[in-house]
C-alpha cells in the first residue's frame, strides 16, 4: 500500500501511469503478490516486473535484462519493540526469531544470516506478532513499514535510522520488452526524477540513496 495497490493510486503507479502516458506499446497491468510477481518474471518473454533492480545481491535474472531509470531507494532495517534498543546490524539478531514477509527478497547478506526467520505476508502482521512476543524483531523495507505503521494508526517502531541492513534500488526490470517501450519509458523517468516530479509524487515516501 502506498505504492503499487491494485486501485493504481500508489506513489510508483502514478510514475509509471504518466511514464507511460503516449506510448504506442499495448501494456496489460497486473497487481500480484512479491513472490508471485517474481515467479512471473522469471518465466516470461516479453514482460516487465516492478519494483525490482538487477543487483545480483537481490535477484538471480537470466536472459537479457534491462534496467530502468530508478524512481526510489527502499531501505530494510530490523524493527523491534519500542522499549528495546535498535539493532545496527545483523549479527545482533543471530539466534532470534525474526519476521519477515513471504516472497520479498531481503538481499544476500540477510539471506546468510544466522537466525530464525517467520514468513508472513503482510507487515501488520509482522507488528501484531511482535507485540504478543511471537517474534523478536521483523525485517521491512521502509518507505513500506512506514506506510504500515500509519494505516495501522501506531508510532514507528525501534530501527536504527543510519544503519539500514540492505538497500534496495526500486526500479522497472524488463525482459524481451521492445525496445521502443522501454526507450521511450526509461527516457521519461529520467526526465521526471531530473524535474523533481518523481520527488513530488512520492512525497513521504521519498527516500534518499544514503
Amino acid at each position: 500500500d502506498g505504492l503499487h495497490q491494485k486501485d493504481r493510486q500508489g506513489a510508483y503507479d502514478i510514475i509509471l501511469q504518466e511514464a507511460m502516458d503516449g506510448t504506442d506499446s499495448k501494456v496489460n497491468i497486473k497487481y500480484v503478490s512479491p513472490d508471485e510477481s517474481m515467479a512471473l518474471f522469471e518465466s516470461c518473454t516479453d514482460c516487465c516486473t516492478s519494483p525490482a533492480n538487477n543487483s545480483a545481491k537481490f535477484y538471480d535474472w537470466k536472459g537479457d535484462i534491462k534496467e530502468l531509470q530508478a524512481y526510489n531507494y527502499a531501505k530494510v532495517y530490523i524493527f523491534s519493540s519500542l522499549e528495546n534498543p535498535a539493532y545496527t546490524s545483523l549479527k545482533q539478531i543471530e539466534g532470534k526469531r525474526v519476521g519477515t514477509r513471504t516472497g520479498m527478497p531481503y538481499g544476500s547478506d540477510v539471506e546468510g544470516a544466522k537466525f530464525t526467520t517467520m514468513p508472513v505476508d503482510t507487515i501488520l502482521e509482522n507488528i501484531n506478532k511482535l507485540k504478543a512476543g511471537k517474534i523478536d524483531a521483523f525485517l521491512a523495507y521502509v518507505p513500506d513499514a512506514y506506510q504500515a505503521f500509519k494505516n495501522a494508526g501506531v508510532k514507528p517502531l525501534s530501527h536504527a535510522l543510519s544503519n539500514p541492513v540492505a538497500i534496495h534500488i526500486d526500479r522497472m526490470v524488463c525482459r524481451g520488452a521492445p525496445s521502443t517501450f522501454t526507450d521511450s519509458l526509461d527516457k521519461k523517468l529520467k526526465n521526471m526524477r531530473a524535474t523533481g516530479k518523481v520527488r513530488r509524487i512520492l512525497g513521504d515516501n521519498y527516500m534518499k540513496a544514503f
